[in-house]
């Protein structure tokens, strides 16, 4: 069986997001940041080989994403830094978050789907 064109986009997703945090892994050597590098080439890795595990790294990649950007929104607030005096600037601010999950969120339906149809065939 062929893989999908869909399954390919979400690897693409997954590889974008992944160098990216290896970028800011590089830059600020935090090491929660391996999780958001090593969750996406796990996920990767298993969905090239048809691994039903990988999806729930995927589910896993975005829960934890969702709660992280929580955690940071709310230290935000914690210390003054957000919302911003404009609303404009807040939409502005929340827009990259914004586009994530539902990047996210689609890549999580995509797999959803492709795991279903792999596994009742």
């Amino acid at each position: 069986m062929k893989i999908p064109k869909s399954i390919w986009l979400v690897v693409a997703i997954l590889c974008l997001y992944g160098l990216g945090n290896g970028y800011w892994f590089i830059h600020s050597p935090n090491w929660v940041n391996v999780i958001f590098v090593l969750m996406p080439l796990f996920g990767i890795y298993g969905l090239l080989r048809r691994k039903a595990w990988s999806q729930y790294i995927i589910y896993s990649l975005f829960l934890v994403m969702v709660a992280a950007v929580a955690f940071n929104t709310w230290e935000a607030i914690k210390r003054g830094a957000w919302p911003y005096a404009g609303v404009l600037e807040n939409v502005i601010s929340l827009l990259p978050v914004s586009i994530t999950f539902v990047l996210g969120a689609a890549c999580c339906i995509v797999v959803f789907r492709y795991f279903r149809k792999v596994c009742t065939t």
